[in-house]
């Protein structure tokens, strides 16, 4: 880190606050706090540096259980390979279009809109005038 510290006592109570967190997040919070109470004078590190710790635990807890989003799977079904999708209706949570649904195979996600059917035109029921 470059530029002005934190004292050495909100050093401290920073260290404790990110050593209750994750393995994986320790240096990414460690950084943003130290970047944070660095602008600040040396009372309002300390107070600033003791909130930090009092809201160590409740961090902890949100980042277990945030949602890890995968983006791709490794490997295709084989089922799906050769066109055997397993297709599930779900309803499509874009707004503009709330209420329509959609088909989405539960083993690769390969999304398919339903058929839609039009109004029939007239000339298949009978009613149009074609030339004869």
């Amino acid at each position: 880190m470059t530029g002005p510290r934190p004292r050495a006592a909100a050093r401290c109570l920073i260290a404790l606050t990110v050593f209750v967190l994750p393995c994986d997040t320790r240096e990414r919070y460690r950084e943003e706090f130290s970047t944070e109470l660095a602008e600040l004078g040396v009372v309002s590190q300390l107070s600033q540096a003791a909130s930090l710790l009092a809201g160590s635990v409740s961090l902890r807890r949100a980042l277990q259980e945030r949602d890890v989003i995968v983006t791709e799977q490794d490997k295709k079904d084989w089922r799906c390979r050769i066109g055997r999708h397993h297709y599930v209706g779900v309803q499509d949570d874009n707004p503009e279009v709330r209420g329509h649904s959609y088909l989405q195979c539960t083993r690769c996600g390969k999304r398919k809109d339903p058929p839609r059917y039009g109004q029939m035109p007239g000339t298949l029921l009978g009613l149009g005038g074609g030339g004869g």
